[in-house]
């Protein structure tokens, strides 16, 4: 997406540069989610705000100059090398009005109609700011399940997540492999029955009805007769909670040897 924005901008205003740029984790530097030189994409990552034409757009809002340029910010060598004359940057906000990066555009000749590049710049910074916000809630969700998976994985009872209706199996946690004896990829989305011994009083028939209890939020803790892959036998003692991963309802088995 950022790629595609930064061509057309190129192409809308006619200039030789344009890049969008968020602030990176290292304090006063940006990270450059997409620029374009000359028609290409150029190998990029980062670069330091102080100094260069785009300090004060994160601050102060639009900013252009028309021209000059290099005479401006003498101590940035990229400017003369690609022999750059005029600038403008557009700041990217939130819905809350917090500054998410920038767009910039850059020529090698003295920019004109101000007005339209301001108009067009807009537009296009509405779009990023969507997009790096989309982004930043893919991070979050993404630091989320890690930590949830960690989390997870290093519980030291055997913890099992059912579908809230049919009570299959949705996941399933190390601990709750080794003491069952079932391996991970064998009992993901397998129903109830699995871990049945389908000996009265610990058939599906009963497990279900523990598993309604759980969803009227009055199941108490029971003991449970297990049956492992060999045909043998183990005792649990069995918790279930409704609980909702990622907005969605689960029943969540913790059991204990």
């Amino acid at each position: 997406v950022f790629a595609e924005l930064v061509r057309s901008l190129v192409a809308i205003l006619h200039v030789d540069v344009a890049f969008i740029a968020r602030p990176s984790a290292t304090s006063g530097t940006m990270d450059v989610l997409a620029i374009q030189l000359d028609g290409a994409p150029i190998p990029i990552a980062r670069y330091e705000l102080a100094g260069s034409p785009c300090a004060g757009v994160l601050d102060q809002g639009f900013r252009v100059y028309p021209d000059r340029l290099c005479e401006r910010f003498p101590d940035e060598p990229m400017l003369r090398a690609i022999g750059i004359e005029g600038y403008a940057g557009y700041p990217l906000h939130d819905l809350g009005g917090a500054t998410l990066g920038l767009v910039s555009i850059s020529s090698r000749r003295p920019l004109t109609r101000l007005d339209r590049i301001e108009s067009v710049m807009q537009v296009f910074a509405v779009r990023a700011a969507a997009e790096i916000e989309r982004l930043r809630a893919d991070e979050t969700l993404r630091t989320s399940e890690e930590s949830y998976r960690t989390i997870f994985a290093s519980i030291e009872d055997g913890v099992v997540v059912h579908d809230w209706e049919t009570g299959a199996l949705v996941d399933v946690n190390p601990k709750a492999c080794q003491t069952s004896g079932f391996r991970r990829e064998d009992v993901l989305g397998a129903p109830l029955s699995i871990f049945c011994s389908r000996r009265e009083p610990y058939t599906e028939a009963h497990a279900r009805r523990y598993l309604q209890l759980a969803r009227e939020g009055r199941c108490p803790p029971y003991e449970w007769r297990g049956r492992k892959p060999d045909r043998s036998v183990a005792w649990f003692e069995v918790r279930l909670k409704a609980v909702s991963i990622g907005g969605v309802p689960r029943i969540l088995s913790m059991s204990r040897d």
